[in-house]
């Protein structure tokens, strides 16, 4: 290369420099006229904008999580027991006496009420809309087809084809109080069966699409399940070869309208037929009009209408039963405070699998809810092989949701592939970025509360419009509120989204609590923290460990980064949000019977309080943060608790090659980690390949699969690293018990196939410990 051509860096940091003190410029000029810059082959333009929007001015003022009261508080009479396990009891309410659990904020009601206002308020508004049939991912992204194109339906014909539904499923053989269950991915057909079964009297339990046989048959058999809408034959098939264990099984019936659908030996009194055709058939059931109706006007809010089976992380899977009162109440009391401040109409894109409480609340009864009160929603449908292939970002770019809700692993994913395009961007346009993301950031961290007021910093408008056009591309540029749940997110994902100008709200909860529990809102946020408990739901920390004094409160600790051991405990909490009870089939027998009574006796106690089973604390202006889970403490040989979970989330976020880390250190002198590394294909459902991928892929120039990987000294020597640096952290690593002292990189990565994640990617330690038994005891030899 000529000197001529030489790179030269200091001109370079100089036209950088140069560029963004162009983009300053333009910004004291931005409220008395509109400003055109180019830089290179880019270009940054926008419009006038106001002195006032310019200003110090807040979009959203910072506000103090709200004080509960004796009035605010539900009402639980001393030792009550809140509990049933039997799915046709009606329970008790717990509302407040004032305030937003209160029966004046948020009235009683069933579904019944919920749709007579949206049949009154929004007949025609769209509702569902799908891709059918569903095009075959082409590997050019997949891109969405034409809206035109989707199949959809108004919320006057989503009610019409529900009750339709309810009319087949009672016509099946469903008793008033009985179940369907759907398994399968998420589809209209899902939709339209939960509120189905619900007019008619009964509840919906969904399963996995990845559950194994066994699971499947079990929570049919729970649920005492008459009809089971299923996805594909081959589904049907798991149901229908196990018919003999199914005794109240009547029907199946297979929704996908691509199904190839094969004649299958039904087993005796079981019908078999496609959605299509009992959909048909349902028209012709006029019989069933009065019964129907009958059924709808039985319905009360302490009636179970929602079946949501826990991950299974040990064991069978629980029974969470959901009331009508749970679903509505919960929708009023936590969710009115994120999307108070939200525009409508709103579009919400479908895809967290529905089964799980976070998917059945945010793609059903949130839409419900919020198009009952005048502000209608649209549910649009991923395509089934979104998560899966990483296409999600083609749906998102056609829906442009305006409320979108993710698991943690979903966001960290749209981060990386946004941090690979970064690192490849240089020069002036390289410089205006990072400025661009250190305004917005700047402006994220005046929202945090007790940092700001949620003030403008000076030139934030044409720094978010540069980001705004990155989040144009992800298809986020329409979305109002993002949240995260089902997990823990890291404070890195927080931090990246937030410099592109999108602030993600953590909520906390469990199936048991029917979603969420505590919040953060667009007003009242702290990142690294779980949020607060809104006004009307109570929320303690509290020492449980003591039998002589099992539930006695926690002071807030001065630190929510370091809380000393004294300054932790079991998060408990109770209001209207929580779970009528486990659910007991005596088609289970005896044993069954006995351990349901005794997960619902040791799950909630007397006076209404729900045990989480998590470790955590809380500071004194009212925000938590969850510090460990009690089932997964590490004690060790010499009986010291160590909690894997803080060790296990620092090496992610801190070394970001690094894919999933678990820590095993049960009865061991010492602690040990096993690693595995980011490879092409692995999506949490799929363990990948071999290939490295993203930042696994820097860490050695020329390595490129796992199997080298783990044998690279450079690759040693970072993991290595990454143990050391973990090591010397105070706040995480407590004490020396707490200390890892080897680790190995496993051959690949885990997931849902192999066994190692729940559904809902929780970490199955148990089963994880058996298949990684012998990497394992290399470490202890």
């Amino acid at each position: 290369m000529s000197a001529a051509s030489s790179p030269n860096p200091r001109a370079a940091a100089g036209q950088a420099q140069q560029a963004v003190n162009r983009v300053e410029q333009i910004a004291n000029q931005l409220n008395v006229s509109p400003f055109t810059l180019k830089v290179g082959a880019g270009a940054v333009a926008g419009a006038v904008v106001s002195t006032a929007v310019l200003g110090k001015k807040a979009n959203f003022p910072v506000e103090a999580p709200p004080k509960n009261t004796a009035e605010t508080l539900p009402v639980f009479e001393e030792g009550e027991i809140v509990y049933t396990a039997d799915p046709a009891a009606e329970v008790k309410l717990h509302p407040a006496k004032a305030g937003p659990a209160s029966l004046q904020a948020a009235p009683a009601e069933t579904i019944i009420d919920i749709i007579g206002r949206i049949e009154a308020k929004s007949p025609n508004v769209l509702c569902l809309s799908v891709e059918r049939p569903c095009p075959k991912n082409d590997g050019q992204g997949a891109l969405s087809l034409p809206p035109e194109k989707w199949t959809s339906w108004t919320w006057k014909e989503f009610i019409e084809d529900s009750k339709l539904a309810a009319k087949a499923f009672m016509e099946l053989g469903m008793a008033h109080f009985g179940s369907v269950t759907c398994f399968g991915v998420n589809a209209p057909e899902w939709h339209l069966s939960a509120i189905g079964s619900i007019l008619a009297g009964g509840k919906v339990a969904g399963i996995y699409p990845s559950d194994t046989v066994e699971h499947c048959i079990f929570k049919n058999k729970c649920a005492g399940a008459t009809v089971a809408i299923v996805e594909t034959c081959e589904k049907a098939k798991m149901v229908l070869d196990n018919i003999a264990q199914l005794p109240r099984m009547k029907a199946v019936v297979v929704f996908d309208p691509e199904a190839k659908f094969e004649e299958v030996t039904s087993g005796a009194g079981c019908k078999y037929m496609r959605w299509d055709t009992m959909m048909k058939w349902a028209k012709t059931l006029k019989n069933q009009d009065a019964e129907l109706k009958q059924r709808m006007n039985k319905i009360r809010p302490g009636h179970a209408m929602n079946v949501v089976y826990t991950s299974g992380t040990t064991g069978n899977p629980k029974g969470v039963m959901l009331s009508q009162d749970n679903s509505w109440s919960t929708c009023a009391i936590f969710l009115k405070p994120v999307t108070q401040d939200l525009t409508p109409p709103h579009r919400i894109l479908s895809y967290l699998p529905l089964p799980h409480v976070t998917g059945f609340l945010a793609d059903i009864a949130l839409p419900m809810w919020l198009t009952a009160n005048s502000q209608p929603t649209s549910i649009y449908f991923a395509r089934p092989y979104d998560l899966k292939e990483s296409t999600i970002g083609s749906r998102l770019l056609t829906v442009r949701p305006t409320i979108f809700v993710a698991v943690p692993r979903v966001y960290e994913k749209i981060a990386e592939k946004l941090k690979a395009v970064a690192a490849t961007v240089t020069g002036p346009m390289k410089a205006i970025s990072t400025w661009a993301k250190a305004k917005n950031s700047e402006h994220m961290g005046m929202r945090q509360f007790g940092k700001g007021n949620g003030e403008y910093p000076a030139n934030f408008t044409p720094a978010n419009f540069v980001m705004g056009k990155v989040r144009q591309k992800l298809g986020l540029d329409q979305a109002q509120c993002l949240i995260s749940g089902a997990a823990p997110i890291t404070m890195e994902t927080l931090d990246y989204f937030g410099s592109l100008g999108l602030m993600i709200l953590e909520l906390y909860g469990m199936s048991e609590s029917t979603g969420p529990t505590t919040l953060n809102t667009l007003r009242t946020v702290k990142w690294g923290t779980i949020g607060y408990a809104p006004q009307g739901v109570e929320v303690g920390v509290f020492n449980t460990m003591d039998p002589k004094n099992p539930m006695q409160w926690v002071k807030p600790c001065a630190d929510l980064s370091a809380p000393s051991e004294q300054e932790q405990g079991e998060l408990c909490f109770r209001g209207r949000h929580i779970m009528m009870g486990y659910l007991a089939n005596p088609d289970l027998g005896e044993e069954h019977m006995a351990e349901v009574k005794k997960k619902n006796k040791e799950a909630l106690v007397p006076g209404g309080w729900m045990l989480s089973g998590d470790k955590a604390c809380m500071d004194k202006d009212g925000f938590f943060r969850i510090t460990g889970r009690y089932k997964e403490l590490i004690i060790t040989a010499g009986g010291e608790n160590v909690a894997p979970v803080p060790i296990e989330d620092w090496l992610k976020s801190n070394y970001t090659a690094i894919s999933n880390v678990m820590m095993v250190g049960d009865k061991k002198k010492y602690n040990v980690i096993l690693v595995t590394l980011k490879t092409k294909g692995a999506t949490g459902e799929l363990p990948g390949g071999d290939e490295l991928d993203g930042e696994a892929l820097k860490i050695a120039p020329g390595v490129t699969s796992l199997a080298q990987a783990m044998k690279d000294d450079r690759v040693l020597k970072y993991i290595q690293g990454a143990v050391d640096a973990v090591n010397k952290e105070p706040k995480i690593v407590i004490s020396n018990a707490c200390k890892v002292q080897f680790f190995r990189i496993l051959p690949r990565d885990f997931s849902i196939q192999t066994e190692e994640f729940t559904p809902t990617l929780k970490l199955k330690r148990s089963v994880a410990v058996e298949i990684w038994k012998d990497y394992i005891d290399q470490m202890y030899q």
